[in-house]
């Protein structure tokens, strides 16, 4: 998938403000550089927004700044463009830009409830493109093997989990702990918002080759939608986790929720060291939407063979194969 002609050149590795706008042209070789976010266009309303990531890796690279008519807007700017189009006379009428989101993403989700989707079968991941064409032409998939790393000083992950775990449900694909109160993880200067974890046997990203048995996805958002996950491994020992008692006292049956009753802090299920791998990614699961900020920890807790089958029992396996890494690098 050759890269846009029109790019914004993102200064920091990932998630970061854009500085300033760039075309390019590949003068060969040209194998690396920066992290850019593909752009799409929307005609109706006049702007541009950030739709994935793409990014190249390399040197040789010529770069040019773009004349100022013509580079892609960034998201602050929609309202001033709006309006300047309706001072000029335009028939456009103002959309403000959350209801925008709230309408992208509300398509979205009926978009992937809409079609029926598995693991196994004729609706199984080998089908996913068919029905959701990010799953199938996506750059930019999770999950991925984390082998080849850089070096990179990687600001701490800052993880304030207050609140508490309310309900666990089955949705059929996974099991899921819906929270409540405050429950915040703080990176790149912004702040997001968990909104749930949930379960995956066996683990859907590998490190070094390596699968667990068990991953547990902590999803956030922040207050534009844009999402980060932080991902923690777990490997059989021994000795059962004391987080997972409470929660796993009656796992839910499919399309069943339990409320939960006992106090679970969701940081209980993290490791106490916050080293991680970083990268661009995407959701696991239809519609497979790209853009998602991705934190590994590199720590993996220990859970016992019991606890981890008590989830597999009612989930079955609930991984998603291995994507290509492509030109994306994985920091940590």
């Amino acid at each position: 998938m050759p890269p846009p002609r029109a790019c914004a050149v993102m200064y920091r590795a990932l998630g970061s403000d854009v500085p300033r706008y760039c075309s390019y042209f590949p003068k060969p070789p040209c194998r690396v550089a920066f992290f850019l976010p593909v752009t799409s266009q929307i005609q109706k309303i006049g702007f541009h927004f950030p739709s994935a990531f793409f990014s190249i890796t390399g040197y040789g690279c010529q770069f040019r700044r773009l004349p100022l008519h013509s580079r892609p807007q960034p998201l602050h700017y929609a309202r001033r463009r709006i309006k300047q189009n309706i001072q000029r006379g335009s028939n456009m009428k103002p959309w403000p830009f959350k209801a925008l989101l709230l309408t992208m993403a509300a398509a979205s989700l009926t978009n992937a409830q809409a079609a029926d989707w598995s693991y196994t079968g004729e609706h199984g991941v080998d089908h996913w493109g068919k029905h959701f064409t990010t799953c199938g032409e996506g750059a930019n998939q999770t999950p991925i093997d984390i082998k080849r790393t850089i070096k990179a000083e990687l600001a701490p992950l800052h993880i304030d989990y207050q609140g508490k775990v309310r309900e666990v449900i089955n949705n059929g694909h996974t099991v899921q702990a819906n929270v409540e109160g405050k429950n915040q993880l703080i990176i790149d200067g912004q702040t997001f918002d968990l909104q749930q974890f949930h379960f995956h046997t066996p683990s859907e990203n590998f490190i070094a080759g390596k699968q667990f048995p068990l991953e547990v996805h902590f999803v956030h958002a922040n207050a534009e939608g844009q999402l980060a996950v932080v991902a923690a491994m777990f490997k059989t020992g021994p000795r059962g986790n004391e987080a997972f008692d409470g929660l796993l006292a009656t796992v839910p049956e499919k399309n069943q929720t339990v409320p939960l009753d006992n106090v679970l802090n969701p940081a209980d299920l993290l490791p106490r060291e916050r080293e991680y791998y970083r990268f661009s990614g995407s959701l696991t699961t239809p519609p497979c939407s790209e853009g998602v900020r991705w934190f590994v920890m590199r720590e993996a807790q220990t859970s016992s063979a019991q606890q981890i089958d008590s989830l597999h029992n009612v989930m079955g396996d609930n991984a998603r194969p291995l994507q290509p890494l492509n030109a994306r690098v994985v920091l940590e």
